[in-house]
């Protein structure tokens, strides 16, 4: 019985022929990239992984990564790890919060695993990278009294 992803393509004595949605065409890729970054882009600070994107699918590892890469240039994992890290700099360009916050709220798993991939994406750390584009504060002006 065919799925959701699966168009049929004829029926011939109780036999159903259906084409798998993922080989269908290259329309198909784009929608099947679209829907895996739509899945990322939503639940990437929840902590998901590449087994999560591949059951939301409903194709196999290798074929996802293909089409990941053949669209993106990027594997899925480089997209999870990418749409975390712009969380991440999001957080710390609006907020004060603990470097240790920002890593749980972006779904890694601890500050230093965090503090170790931002490094190696970003090229400096999370915590230069806020003082470096976080609005800077006014300081306030001091006016010496006149003198009389």
């Amino acid at each position: 019985m065919p799925n959701g992803r699966r168009k049929v393509i004829c029926t011939a004595n109780d036999y159903v022929i259906t084409k798998r949605q993922t080989t269908a065409g290259k329309d198909n890729v784009s929608v099947l990239v679209q829907d895996g970054l739509a899945f990322i882009s939503t639940y990437a600070t929840s902590g998901i992984r590449v087994p999560d994107v591949i059951r939301h699918l409903n194709v196999s590892r290798r074929l996802a990564d293909l089409r990941f890469r053949q669209s993106t240039g990027k594997s899925i994992l480089q997209t999870i790890v990418e749409a975390k890290i712009n969380a991440a700099k999001r957080l710390l360009r609006a907020t004060s919060l603990p470097i240790a916050d920002i890593a749980g709220r972006c779904g890694f798993c601890n500050a230093n695993y965090f503090k170790n991939v931002f490094v190696r994406t970003v090229g400096t750390s999370p915590r230069s990278w806020r003082n470096a584009h976080q609005p800077q504060k006014e300081s306030p002006v001091f006016r010496t009294p006149a003198s009389p």
